[in-house]
């Protein structure tokens, strides 16, 4: 059954893995190792402690595109984040290849939607916190 997202994940020298920690804030992680085995659905991953993730729903995400953001290629696998014998495992639950400009368009239309129902506006991102963060985020090591 996993076949194709084997073949179509090595594809991708590295993916992103999407998941939460136990206060319910978003953790990505990104993942170079991508020793998915198609016969069992799974994918060993490294998490670093420090980020609090904890088990649970989790996706993969892998993405291309070239230095003009043309040429643009993705997947995505469902799945949940699993502890097993004290190591993370991503394990599978379904996989559709993306079509990335209708992944795009159907993102922007959801966030309108979102949007409109509550009666907000459209954020505008604080880019200094931002950068504070990754500089803060590129300092943390796992022991």
């Amino acid at each position: 059954m996993w076949k194709r997202a084997k073949k179509d994940l090595g594809k991708y020298p590295e993916a992103v893995l999407n998941t939460k920690d136990a206060e319910g804030r978003g953790v990505s992680v990104r993942q170079t190792q991508l020793a998915f085995d198609e016969a069992t659905g799974t994918l060993p991953v490294s998490i670093p402690s420090a980020l609090g993730a904890v088990a649970g729903p989790a996706t993969l995400l892998a993405h291309f595109h070239d230095e003009k953001v043309w040429n643009m290629h993705s997947m995505s696998i469902k799945g949940a984040l699993e502890q097993r014998a004290g190591q993370w495992v991503f394990v599978a639950s379904s996989y559709r290849p993306a079509r990335i400009m209708d992944f795009l368009r159907g993102t922007r239309v959801s966030a309108a939607k979102y949007l409109e129902r509550r009666g907000l506006p459209r954020p505008k991102p604080d880019y200094a916190v931002i950068e504070r963060l990754f500089e803060e985020a590129s300092k943390i090591s796992d022991p």
